[in-house]
């Protein structure tokens, strides 16, 4: 009976987890503003900094948002996924015997959309280069540089580590 209770505290304290991380969620995207920065949402602000930044022509920008659009249905699209795995996954938690077969195919299905999401990021990329000038292309080149130094790995205390921008020559 021991034994018993010890393995109810344990879900019990895992499924609360999981609640509070779900309920800390739920306030968290209703609490920031569908609007941002000066009105403008932060779509409309990326759009605008890439059409300034790369000196994009009206027709390029058309194109862009053409383009644009579609990789971003494809991003929604595993958005609502990865929303329908979560809620899955918790309510495989909550069964009095979850299936780890179920618990391992939810993780296998979360980890395809994770490497969708990178794919849709790449083709994102590639399809503002396919847009770009020879003189637009280095400055894409120059943007995607500076955005390494961004997320540089500043938490890592070792200095070897390949994730360090000050390590990486950037050519």
């Amino acid at each position: 009976m021991k034994i018993l209770n010890t393995y109810i505290s344990k879900l019990n304290i895992v499924l609360l987890v999981a609640n509070i991380t779900i309920i800390g969620a739920f306030f968290i995207s209703n609490s920031k503003s569908k609007e941002d920065y000066k009105g403008l949402n932060y779509q409309t602000n990326t759009n605008e900094f890439i059409k300034k930044e790369l000196g994009f022509s009206d027709e390029q920008y058309e194109k862009y948002l053409e383009l644009n659009d579609k990789i971003m249905n494809g991003y929604k699209r595993n958005e609502e996924i990865t929303c329908q795995n979560h809620y899955q996954f918790l309510l495989e938690l909550a069964k009095d015997e979850p299936s780890l077969y179920k618990l391992d195919s939810i993780s296998r299905a979360s980890a395809r959309i994770y490497a969708g999401h990178k794919t849709y990021t790449a083709r994102h990329f590639l399809n503002i280069k396919s847009l770009c000038t020879p003189e637009q292309d280095k400055k894409l080149q120059q943007l995607i540089k500076e955005m390494l130094h961004i997320g540089a790995c500043k938490s890592c205390v070792d200095s070897a580590c390949v994730h360090k921008t000050d390590n990486v020559e950037i050519k």
